[in-house]
C-alpha cells in the first residue's frame, strides 16, 4: 500500500495496492495537505488500487467532499475492479 501526493497547481494524489485502513488514514492526512496547499483540481488516481476494504471507502468520499470546494474540483481515474468498486462505494457515502 503506498499513498503518493505530488504537489502543483493540479496536485495527483494516487493509492497503490490494497485500500485498508492504514491507507485510508494515509490518504485523510494527504488530503489535509492538499487543502493547506489549495491548488486549483485534485487528481485521484485509483488505478493501481489492487484490493480494497469497503469500510476504507469512506476515506475517498471525504477526500471527495474536501476537494469538491477547490476552483476545478477533483478528477477521478480507475482502471481496476477493486478501484471502481472503491470509488462507487465512496459515492454512494457523498
Amino acid at each position: 500500500m503506498s499513498v503518493v501526493y505530488q504537489r502543483g497547481e493540479v496536485a495527483r494524489v494516487s493509492i497503490d495496492g490494497l485500500l485498508d485502513s492504514a491507507a485510508a488514514l494515509a490518504l485523510g492526512s494527504v488530503c489535509r495537505e492538499v487543502m493547506r496547499d489549495w491548488p486549483s483540481r485534485v487528481e485521484l488516481d485509483l488505478s493501481a488500487v489492487t484490493t480494497y476494504i469497503p469500510e476504507a471507502s469512506s476515506a475517498v468520499s471525504d477526500c471527495l467532499l474536501l476537494c469538491r470546494r477547490l476552483d476545478n474540483g477533483v478528477c477521478i481515474t480507475v482502471a481496476t475492479d477493486a478501484g471502481r468498486r472503491a470509488l462507487l462505494d465512496s459515492m454512494a457515502l457523498v
